[in-house]
């Protein structure tokens, strides 16, 4: 069984500060997720960010382990 994946494709008008993009928002399907050029990732859709969802990096095992302790499904005691 071969997985077929979604194929992101980014028009930014030959360099303009705008852009469209077919990338769905991952918390509001039906939404477009909003997609930050200058540093080229996706956050979720402007609907999303407006109930508080965000995007969360861990760079080190300190925050890494905060994560996995507050935001885990089921919590390691």
């Amino acid at each position: 069984m071969k997985i077929e994946l979604m194929k992101v494709e980014i028009n930014d008008f030959g360099g303009a500060p705008c852009c469209e993009h077919n990338y769905p928002c991952p918390i509001y399907r039906d939404h477009h997720a909003v997609y930050n050029a200058s540093d080229g990732y996706f956050e979720p859709s402007w609907k999303a960010r407006s109930e508080g969802w965000r995007l969360i990096k861990a760079t080190n095992w300190f925050q890494k382990l905060l994560l996995r302790w507050f935001f885990a499904a089921r919590p390691q005691i």
